[in-house]
């Protein structure tokens, strides 16, 4: 299990990493729906990123796992242990289960999922804020790998509790592709809470703006304050 576990940590984790390479030139590396939420309302991306843009990135964001999910669907053999038709409703169960955000606390611990959720996701888009966001960033080159490292301790934090979605995206998709939508509220709503929260919180700590009143603002140096 631990085996699985780690394996399952890293495979999600050096994917995240590489298609951030390859997208943050282009779209900043927006993979995750809770990650632009989090910038969109801070306002941080620039005036060319408001609502609109926001919303396209989400819905392209969405399209792109649910044609994945529908994919690895069609493309899938026979589950190993599947001892019957692969149409049967037992091979169709086990297809499904590997697929679906699932842990042992989804079915009956709704409150303690979206715990879960929001937690790792606020860690995982805290780490994309302060090495993608943050223009003082001394560790831009290396963003998506740090992102990626924080989505693998994400997995292998809530994982097997569950089933560690940690993006909106990644868990309505086989949900779709399925047809099975029950216990998709929980963790879809912590990670959406975890990545504005996240965003809004580092922001206010972090990066300070025109739009900040002054008395959180950092405006002289040590000793320097006036009374």
């Amino acid at each position: 299990q631990s085996g699985s576990l780690i394996s399952s940590a890293l495979g999600v984790g050096l994917s995240l990493t590489i298609v951030t390479y390859l997208t943050i030139g282009i779209s900043g590396g927006h993979l995750n729906p809770a990650v632009t939420c989090g910038v969109a309302i801070t306002g941080k991306a620039g005036r060319d990123f408001g609502p609109m843009e926001a919303m396209l990135y989400m819905l392209a964001q969405f399209a792109g796992a649910i044609a994945g999910a529908c994919l690895m669907r069609a493309a899938t053999p026979l589950q190993v242990g599947c001892e019957v038709s692969e149409d049967s409703p037992d091979c169709q169960g086990l297809k499904m289960l590997t697929f679906l955000v699932r842990g042992s606390i989804s079915t009956e611990h709704g409150v303690a999922v979206f715990a879960f959720e929001l937690l790792c996701t606020f860690a995982m888009t805290w780490t994309f804020f302060a090495t993608v966001v943050d223009p003082r960033s001394v560790a831009r080159g290396l963003a998506p790998l740090a992102v990626g490292l924080s989505a693998v301790a994400a997995v292998i934090a809530e994982g097997p509790f569950t089933g560690a979605g940690l993006n909106p995206a990644r868990i309505i998709a086989p949900a779709v592709a399925f047809g099975n939508h029950s216990h998709c509220v929980a963790p879809v709503a912590g990670a959406f809470a975890g990545g504005a929260l996240a965003g809004l919180v580092y922001c206010y700590m972090f990066i300070f703006s025109e739009q900040v009143p002054d008395v959180y603002m950092i405006t002289s140096a040590p000793g320097e304050h006036e009374a």
